[in-house]
């Protein structure tokens, strides 16, 4: 906790943007639309966010940067991350603070998909970063919890108990499948309110 020696006066720069691919009907309309104007994700052109496009390990790692507002001064230590790559500065920030691992001990897969059950451990990594009192208590039950990699299932129970992360709608987790760039912002979105709180 920050102590405060003094009051300033400060506007918070927030932008409205629309997709042309996002309507107010989608189920992850507010999401991106909040990371938008937060200006912590954006489109994949001027007018596109591509919602349903699988988000790539460096991309879901930038927008978690940004979400925590991270200091990005460093270069990763990766063989596959160059210096010059646009996620660089992101990647360095969230393996130092220890939010993501690399796929090997020098490699870091920046551009493979992420699976769900990966962006779990990584989300539960930044809960434990934001508030490390989390518990998971209150986890939810998965229909398919048996295919969830025994790496990776103390973060979808942390992940999940706090909110984190939710179901397919008809009870599985689905940890295999690959998420997606609206999956992506709705869990930025749930960890921004949870430690909120």
């Amino acid at each position: 906790m920050a102590k405060v020696t003094h009051f300033s006066k400060y506007g918070v720069l927030e932008i409205q943007k629309d997709f042309a691919d996002v309507n107010a009907s989608s189920w992850a309309y507010a999401a991106i639309r909040e990371l938008a104007a937060k200006q912590i994700v954006g489109g994949t052109t001027a007018d596109k966010f591509e919602p349903n496009r699988k988000v790539t390990r460096a991309e879901f790692t930038s927008m978690l940067v940004h979400a925590l507002a991270l200091k990005m001064d460093k270069t990763a230590a990766f063989k596959d991350v160059p210096g010059t790559a646009w996620y660089a500065s992101a990647v360095a920030a969230a393996f130092e603070s220890g939010l993501v691992k690399g796929s090997s001990a020098d490699t870091f897969a920046p551009s493979r998909s992420i699976t769900r059950e990966e962006m779990a451990v990584i989300m539960a990594n930044a809960l434990k970063y934001a508030d490390p009192s989390a518990t998971s208590a209150q986890a939810m039950a998965f229909k398919d919890a048996a295919k969830i990699s025994n790496w990776a299932k103390e973060a979808v129970s942390l992940a999940s108990a706090n909110g984190l992360i939710k179901g397919d709608g008809m009870g599985g987790f689905n940890p295999k499948g690959m998420a997606t760039r609206a999956e992506a912002a709705q869990m930025l979105v749930n960890l921004l309110n949870r430690t909120a709180q």
